[in-house]
């Protein structure tokens, strides 16, 4: 079994050929952080179909879910940690500091986008529940016990992950 010799003919010989899945589920069952603060919780889960890479099309993505629960003080207790190793017994006041801090700067990058949310059971974070499935919700998406065009979502999708990609 041969391919072509020519550079661009090999590569969509090897995309057409070994590159191109079919039908692909990529899922993140639980990732949990845990300290003295409480827990970190993210799951995942996109499912999409073989055509995707070929078209570029929102459409091929049969399946896209999330949940992201980051209580603030989880992160202010690893931030008021990392500042000080070599103690290994943070105090009270750093804590609530680095929890300030962060949930300004989270809060600052992030307060616009509707795919998040900063408060969950009176508990300040970052926040954000994402539910599509393509043969259910063809139009919208859950974000966040909401709905959104799926256009608009994947354009916010984008616009975030651009964010945090220049930041």
């Amino acid at each position: 079994m041969g391919y072509p010799i020519d550079p661009i003919a090999k590569q969509k010989w090897l995309f057409d050929n070994f590159l191109t899945p079919s039908n692909r589920k990529i899922s993140l069952n639980n990732l949990s952080w845990h300290n003295d603060e409480g827990d970190i919780a993210i799951r995942a889960l996109i499912e999409i179909t073989d055509d995707i890479y070929k078209y570029r099309n929102i459409d091929k993505i049969k399946a896209l879910k999330w949940n992201i629960d980051i209580p603030i003080k989880v992160l202010g207790r690893i931030k008021a940690q990392t500042n000080n190793p070599i103690d290994n017994n943070v105090q009270l006041e750093e804590i609530q500091s680095s929890s300030r801090e962060l949930f300004i700067i989270c809060h600052q990058f992030l307060k616009d986008n509707p795919l998040f949310t900063f408060d969950k059971n009176n508990e300040k974070g970052i926040y954000s529940n994402i539910d599509y499935n393509l043969e259910r919700d063809k139009d919208e998406v859950d974000v966040n016990d909401k709905k959104l065009n799926k256009q608009d979502f994947f354009n916010q999708l984008i616009r975030t992950m651009r964010l945090l990609i220049v930041k």
